[in-house]
């Protein structure tokens, strides 16, 4: 089944992106933050996981978080967050990473 996920661009802007499984690979994530580099993992917050990529590190994407290994079928859920709610788990999980000088 599709979901969607949020794409955060360098100015703040918000769209949806489609993806086409709800277990998508690394590299369907890699595509949906422009498909360049290695896919980084932010954070986890709640039932969300923001990811970024070495290519474009100022790209953030929302995501439903990864299934456990032991969870039946693999599947994440589609990202349904408004774009206020996205703008602060993106600023939250990044000025973690400000505090920590990464």
């Amino acid at each position: 089944m599709a979901i969607d996920a949020k794409r955060v661009d360098a100015n703040g802007n918000i769209r949806t992106v489609p993806l086409s499984t709800d277990d998508p690979s690394d590299v369907d994530l890699i595509g949906a933050l422009g498909g360049n580099g290695n896919l980084i993992t932010l954070g986890q917050i709640g039932t969300w996981e923001v990811l970024t990529t070495s290519g474009s590190p100022d790209e953030t994407l929302v995501v439903g978080r990864p299934p456990f290994i032991s969870d039946y079928p693999k599947r994440r859920t589609s990202c349904t967050l408004d774009d206020d709610k996205i703008s602060q788990i993106v600023k939250l999980i990044r000025d973690g990473w400000k505090i920590l000088h990464l």
